[in-house]
């Protein structure tokens, strides 16, 4: 079997599932080759046919919804990340709301091109259905190398950092959608005593005011897992994720997660097992689940390890990547009927 990727280079959750995937191709004995658009094309898909198409005989075309804006005579994958058509939601610029009515646009002729269409949680697969009207979309969980995402030692002397600091982590794109801008909030609730280390993920922002702070930039995603089992617990008061890779990966290096009651979380993490949940936008409400779990080391520890066993029995890179090798022949036994 031969799957060729193509997609944006959005330096995100989909270049990591992207990559697990050809990797476990390779290991299965099968061929994977994966081209990256430039990011801007996300601006102007029409661009796409600038770029070569090389598929060299693939069987299968994965990618997104960039990839499936002419159709292929190949059979096209078309993996739905996130939802991000909500009328309701105040976090968007100006700037972003135009560019979604065009996303919008962009996907839905990727939808009526695609041979199968996935989608990483439940809820975005009903989200899929309330937006589009598009209801056969596949289940297929994105998955965490629990073999590079694992418990480790903290390094914290490496960092200069107190061992009696609770160290609270925030990785990923520091915007609002995110819930970046509650950090700063959030971090005057819990006063001394408390550091937050941020990675940031997207070029060009600016840093966020947030006191008690260790910015990291920009880390390598070898260096993630060390990062992670730095951290006591991880914060993530998003408002809107189709999955939550941040999560999936902070609880395969057991840590518990304090996050959003919303979207796609409750299907991660189950509130008061692994971490705890909280309102939307409820700076009170995350300072008192991290002063919990501060004042409690032995819960935390026991919610850490029942967040790995989790990600290892439902979450793991194997699962995802055996459920798409799975997708893959089922769509090439569609096109050679009466084939084994």
């Amino acid at each position: 079997m031969n799957v060729y990727f193509r997609l944006t280079d959005s330096g995100g959750g989909a270049n990591v599932l992207v990559s697990g995937i050809a990797d476990a191709l390779g290991r299965a004995g099968h061929s994977a080759r994966v081209d990256y658009l430039p990011r801007w094309v996300d601006m102007l898909p029409q661009a796409g046919m600038l770029f070569p198409d090389r598929p060299n005989g693939a069987d299968i075309v994965h990618g997104d919804a960039f990839t499936g804006y002419y159709p292929s005579r190949t059979p096209f994958v078309f993996t739905f990340h996130h939802v991000v058509h909500d009328h309701g939601l105040g976090y968007r610029t100006p700037a972003q709301r135009i560019y979604h009515l065009l996303l919008r646009r962009w996907e839905r002729r990727a939808l009526r091109h695609a041979a199968a269409v996935v989608c990483p949680s439940e809820y975005t697969r009903g989200e899929l259905g309330r937006v589009f009207g598009f209801n056969n979309a596949r289940l297929i969980y994105n998955g965490v190398d629990t073999d590079v995402f694992r418990p480790g030692p903290a390094a914290r002397e490496k960092y200069a950092i107190a061992p009696d600091t609770t160290v609270l982590l925030f990785t990923g794109n520091p915007i609002r959608r995110k819930g970046a801008d509650l950090l700063p909030e959030i971090m005057r609730a819990l006063g001394p005593g408390h550091l937050l280390i941020l990675t940031c993920g997207m070029r060009g922002t600016r840093p966020l005011p947030v006191e008690n702070c260790l910015n990291l930039g920009s880390v390598p995603p070898a260096q993630l897992p060390e990062i992670y089992n730095l951290c006591d617990m991880l914060l993530f008061p998003t408002r809107l994720e189709g999955f939550g890779l941040s999560a999936a990966e902070a609880m395969a290096c057991a840590k518990p997660v304090v996050s959003t009651r919303c979207s796609a979380l409750p299907e991660l993490v189950s509130s008061g097992e692994h971490g705890f949940l909280c309102a939307p936008d409820s700076v009170a409400e995350f300072a008192r689940a991290i002063q919990q779990l501060r004042a409690r080391p032995g819960q935390r520890a026991a919610m850490g390890a029942a967040a790995r066993q989790r990600i290892v029995e439902r979450f793991s890179l194997q699962r995802m990547t055996g459920g798409y090798i799975g997708l893959y022949e089922e769509l090439l036994r569609e096109r050679t009927p009466g084939q084994p």
